[in-house]
């Protein structure tokens, strides 16, 4: 008599005869991949997963329960408020209490964070080792408000991957955005002030690694020198590595411990044509490369600041769009900076953001658009993309 075991039975026959910690399965025919516990219960890293479907997003940057317009209202009426004014996401703060994100996701606001990468002016103070050097052997010294940190020092690396495990841990949040993932640069402006680096000692023997060759020279500018006269072109594919590598790692924390998180990247609002194609050769950052780390990409693209027009917005949200084959939320600016912004002109670079973007819009920040009266505008611009594009989209991104 031919006897027939179950799938189960079959299966937790042959769990019983191996080690549980090396087991991966891969079952045919379900439309994701299953993670068993392993490594402490952690999910098999190489499992796949399908993120829940999104709507159209329509974020505000800097969302506080504590800050006006919302600071006096009964925390069960902001979500309610929110929604009024068009809003389906924020971008919250550490400081968020825990109490006021669980009532946004039953009102289903979405709920991200930020995390910021190479700069912070508070480790830039406590930490010169972690300070970009520039060609000459100096630090890099801040630009304004900006304090670049060294994408290259081992130490500051480990932390923010720290950071980054630390925020997944909070339930409530849907998306990380990484933010200053870059080799330093303030680019806020419509000229900024590009200096090649980080040249530090762990750079150079990082970069002596990755190109497979000894520096000539006894001093720093000798062998930064030389690097720029004699191997330009693996200076910036080393800086592209030194970007990739973190993202990829934060990728891999992700995908194990919070496969249900987006993870996001606030990028640098240029082309390849921009300053002689500053982007990668001064900044590390080549989006087409992190796209296989990135799910979601938002340009900052604060027209304003760096002298463009609104359509502007389009043409970046647009060349992130083909570079990446990505959802991209552009992030618009709000605030009167450098000059006055216009209701009118807010809302056409709002709208050129959203016709381009057809996933998402964030606009920069709540506490600006609070201090210049724009919560009317907000609500005429998310109503418009309501009507004019989510009604012509289906649900999923």
């Amino acid at each position: 008599m031919k006897i027939i075991h179950s799938w189960k039975t079959i299966l937790s026959r042959w769990i019983s005869r191996v080690d549980p910690g090396r087991i991966l399965f891969l079952l045919v025919g379900f439309p994701v991949g299953i993670c068993l516990p392993v490594d402490m219960g952690r999910c098999l890293e190489n499992a796949s997963w399908v993120r829940p479907p999104l709507p159209m997003i329509r974020a505000v940057y800097g969302f506080s329960s504590q800050a006006q317009p919302f600071a006096g209202m009964k925390p069960e009426a902001i979500p309610e408020w929110l929604r009024r004014h068009g809003i389906n996401a924020v971008f919250v703060s550490l400081r968020e209490e825990d109490s006021m994100l669980s009532l946004l996701r039953q009102a289903e606001i979405f709920c991200f964070e930020e995390l910021p990468v190479f700069a912070g002016r508070a480790l830039y103070r406590s930490h010169p080792e972690w300070r970009p050097i520039t060609p000459a052997g100096g630090e890099l010294p801040p630009d304004g408000w900006y304090h670049g940190l060294s994408p290259c020092h081992p130490d500051l690396r480990q932390k923010r991957l720290e950071d980054f495990r630390k925020r997944l841990k909070n339930p409530h949040i849907q998306g990380i955005w990484l933010d200053f993932i870059r080799y330093a640069a303030r680019w806020e402006k419509p000229k900024p002030r590009l200096v090649d680096n980080c040249f530090s000692s762990y750079a150079l023997r990082q970069f002596e690694q990755f190109a497979g060759i000894l520096l000539p020279g006894s001093t720093l500018p000798e062998k930064a020198r030389f690097i720029q006269t004699q191997w330009p072109g693996r200076w910036v594919d080393f800086k592209v590595e030194t970007i990739r590598s973190w993202v990829e790692e934060a990728q891999q924390i992700r995908d194990r411990e919070r496969p249900d998180v987006w993870l996001g990247l606030f990028g640098i609002p240029w082309t390849e044509v921009d300053f002689d194609g500053a982007i990668r050769k001064i900044l590390g950052q080549d989006i087409g490369v992190l796209a296989a780390h990135v799910d979601i990409f938002s340009p900052m693209v604060y027209h304003k600041l760096c002298g463009r027009p609104p359509a502007w917005v389009a043409e970046i949200t647009s060349a992130f769009r083909r570079q990446t084959q990505k959802p991209v939320w552009p992030i618009v600016q709000a605030v009167s900076d450098p000059a006055p912004l216009s209701a009118e002109e807010f809302e056409e670079a709002a709208w050129h953001g959203a016709k381009a973007s057809a996933s998402g819009l964030i606009l920069f920040t709540a506490a600006h658009i609070q201090k210049e009266n724009r919560w009317d505008q907000v609500t005429n611009i998310f109503e418009k993309i309501q009507r004019e594009i989510e009604s012509f989209l289906p649900m999923a991104q």
